[in-house]
């Protein structure tokens, strides 16, 4: 397209004398800001290994392990009814 000077606009392109150049459009985000990519990259493959790990571990058996298998240790049988033996008794 060419300029027409008898048209009231000025072409697109045109800047008035004495302002700066334009500036060039900005890097997105992630590349002005390398660290802080890498560290949230780690730190989302690490929550995703960890998801993955959660999903896919298999639950606990249910089956009883051998210290649940053995009976619990008992002490004296106790009997609510029956008082207590003093020394005295015991030894007659």
């Amino acid at each position: 397209m060419t300029y027409d000077p008898t048209s009231p606009q000025p072409p697109p392109e045109w800047q008035p004398p004495g302002s700066p150049p334009p500036e060039p459009p900005r890097r997105p985000w992630p590349r002005r800001h390398p660290w802080w990519m890498s560290a949230l990259s780690a730190v989302a493959v690490i929550i995703v290994i960890g998801v993955v790990a959660a999903i896919t571990v298999k639950p606990k058996s249910s089956t009883p392990t051998a210290a649940a298998s053995s009976p619990p240790a008992t002490t004296a049988p106790a009997t609510p009814n029956t008082p207590a033996l003093t020394a005295a008794e015991q030894g007659s």
